[in-house]
């Protein structure tokens, strides 16, 4: 039994997968900053976001059992964005025992699995690019909210 196509591609063609024009630098950029924020979802938003971390945190997903178990692998594949790029940084610095990203990058999670889910039922493909930017910035800034939120409650 091989391993599926999908699970041996290179950072250039899960890039192209993800709607990157790799033949240009500036496209690149444009894709990055400017496109991704209009995806319909914020699934599709965090495909597009960073192409490089998202592709390192794409294969951790796949080792996890992402196919087999996506729930789970996309849960702990945010948390392991969020805890070491962002609070371990701040423990080092800091001395600061948070996990206040670490949370955040949990709600992202669910609200990217309830963007997955629900795709097909509420169609925002169909909606203005300007509203889904608006939709992913309010939902960006609501798990922004929320995690420290909850961290302070669970302290």
């Amino acid at each position: 039994m091989g391993t599926p196509e999908s699970e041996t591609l290179g950072i250039i063609s899960y890039m192209q997968r993800r709607g990157y024009d790799t033949s240009s630098g500036v496209a690149v950029l444009r894709r990055i900053f400017l496109e991704s924020w209009f995806e319909p979802g914020l699934h599709r938003f965090w495909r597009a976001w960073n192409p490089v971390y998202g592709y390192v945190l794409w294969r951790f997903y796949l080792v996890l059992g992402g196919r087999r178990r996506p729930v789970l692998a996309t849960l702990l594949a945010f948390a392991a964005c969020g805890f070491f790029a962002h609070d371990l940084v701040t423990i080092v610095v800091t001395g600061d025992p948070t996990l206040a990203i670490t949370i955040t990058f949990l709600v992202y999670g669910a609200m990217t699995l309830a963007s997955r889910k629900w795709e097909s039922t509420i169609r925002l493909e169909r909606l203005p690019g300007a509203l889904n930017a608006f939709l992913n910035v309010s939902l960006l800034a609501l798990g922004l909210a929320a995690g420290p939120l909850i961290w302070a409650c669970l302290r």
